[in-house]
């Protein structure tokens, strides 16, 4: 019996002592699985570093400022062997599994739609750095999720100035529930790394009244599911896989 007990106890340690998450994601979150979180711009920073295999930024190698250095460097079996190992992290973030709690504005629940918005943002602002491409949420682009814009507001730009969001649909009785939590609400997508991809789309700069066509690269999930959960309680509100 001894034995038993034993081999009991030893058997949870072996698992708890491998989980690398934080107990509050274990126990309100399994959902989550063994994603990793992107939490912040340079974990997304540091991931193209891996895809594009840039072995000078990723290593901060700016010893090797010029043209000239950087090709003799090339050639060196240090590079070679930051090349490999670069390698080899980039296939392993293509296998493996992220989220992103994604800290968006929640509309309230609008009855002739059935659902709630997810705002992604709108496509002006004063000056260009706010510029964000479509589909596009912490600089991974989701060419599936099915957004729409809606009208932002009225003004002399007219009505290409709109919002972008992604309609949720759920029924009222978890559309109350939704709305009476909303401070305790995550919105969470989960997904691996597609590939890269240019975007091109336009975008108002407020400052000079000038409509801008602007072009950016980014990591794409071609698949994602997106859970909005309880993070007090765990509870699943919505899901779905897009």
């Amino acid at each position: 019996m001894k034995i038993l007990i034993c081999s009991f106890i030893l058997f949870f340690i072996f698992i708890f002592s491998n989980c690398s998450y934080p107990q509050d994601t274990l126990v309100n979150k399994p959902f989550l699985g063994n994603a990793k979180e992107l939490s912040n711009p340079s974990d997304i920073y540091k991931l193209n570093m891996i895809y594009d295999l840039d072995v000078f930024e990723y290593y901060d190698l700016s010893q090797y400022s010029t043209e000239l250095e950087k090709k003799n460097f090339r050639k060196t079996s240090e590079y070679l062997g930051k090349y490999d190992e670069l390698k080899l992290k980039k296939n392993e973030i293509l296998h493996t599994s992220f989220f992103i709690n994604w800290d968006c504005d929640i509309s309230n629940y609008i009855i002739k739609e059935g659902g709630f918005n997810l705002s992604l943002g709108i496509n002006s602002g004063l000056g260009l750095v706010g510029a964000i491409s479509p589909k596009t949420i912490s600089d991974i682009y989701f060419p599936t999720l099915p957004t729409k814009r809606i009208t932002y507001l009225e003004n002399s730009f007219g009505t290409d100035v709109r919002e972008e969001v992604l309609p949720i649909r759920v029924n009222e009785k978890v559309g109350s529930m939704i709305e009476e939590n909303k401070g305790e609400i995550g919105v969470y997508l989960i997904f691996k790394i597609s590939g890269k991809r240019s975007i091109s789309f336009n975008y108002l700069n407020e400052g000079d009244d000038t409509w801008y066509k602007n072009t950016q690269e980014h990591l794409f999930a071609n698949k994602v599911v997106i859970i909005i959960a309880n993070d007090k309680t765990g509870e699943i509100y919505f899901e779905k896989f897009y």
